[in-house]
């Protein structure tokens, strides 16, 4: 809920390319979500997310 709406992408920009997206920790996807929301929104042809930790009961345990 605090990212929805956080991110804007230039469509001139990112129209047609394919984008890969990486997210330090990821706790529930919502920032990723939203990035590639206004990527798709300015006309983004594909979009890879990779996270590199996933928490684990809101704790960074899975960074470990």
């Amino acid at each position: 809920e605090n990212v929805k709406a956080a991110f804007y992408a230039s469509e001139s920009q990112v129209r047609d390319k394919n984008i890969i997206l990486v997210d330090d920790i990821s706790t529930r996807g919502e920032t990723l979500l939203s990035c590639a929301k206004a990527l798709k929104d300015a006309g983004a042809n594909r979009i890879i997310a990779v996270s590199l930790c996933k928490t684990a009961h809101k704790t960074y345990d899975a960074c470990l």
